[in-house]
């Protein structure tokens, strides 16, 4: 897990919101995910690693979010907040394949509303914050993208 906080290892696969299935306009599989348009479903697949939330909070350590409905991870010692794993853990793979999942339907908003409500059902009281955080910073760093691939610097 060279830079990743957080790896997966087992599959975990999750319900999406109902009214997803008329957005997601056709079913997807690549190696680190599966997308079901009905009953709209994710599952990420084991082995998928992501670094959690950023921000000012320190990570509380105790890393207990295996249990029902919630991801088994391993993570670096120190480095877990439980609050925030399930959330982060949607939130990046969604914005790691958001070109591709763009053309299945599926915007960087809709991403952006699951991770809050995510952390929210959570539990974490500062859900509202960093919703508003990744609306604002994660529209500047996908225009960026955009623009950098536009121009050849990345691909």
């Amino acid at each position: 897990m060279a830079k990743w906080r957080y790896k997966l290892k087992e599959d975990y696969e999750r319900d999406l919101p109902e009214w997803w299935q008329d957005r997601i306009v056709m079913n997807h599989e690549s190696m680190w995910f599966k997308l079901n348009q009905a009953p709209p479903k994710l599952l990420i697949k084991a082995g998928y690693s992501w670094d959690g939330c950023s921000g000012p909070f320190i990570h509380d350590g105790a890393c207990r979010v295996a249990g029902p409905g919630m991801p088994v991870v391993a993570h670096k010692p120190g480095d877990c907040f439980r609050t925030t794993t399930r959330g982060s853990m949607t939130h990046d793979i969604g914005y790691q394949f958001l070109e591709l999942f763009e053309v299945l339907g599926v915007s960087r908003r809709m991403w952006d509303d699951l991770f809050k409500s995510d952390v929210k059902e959570d539990g974490f009281g500062a859900y509202a914050l960093y919703h508003w955080g990744v609306r604002k910073l994660g529209g500047i760093w996908h225009l960026g993208r955009k623009i950098l691939k536009r121009v050849g610097l990345i691909k």
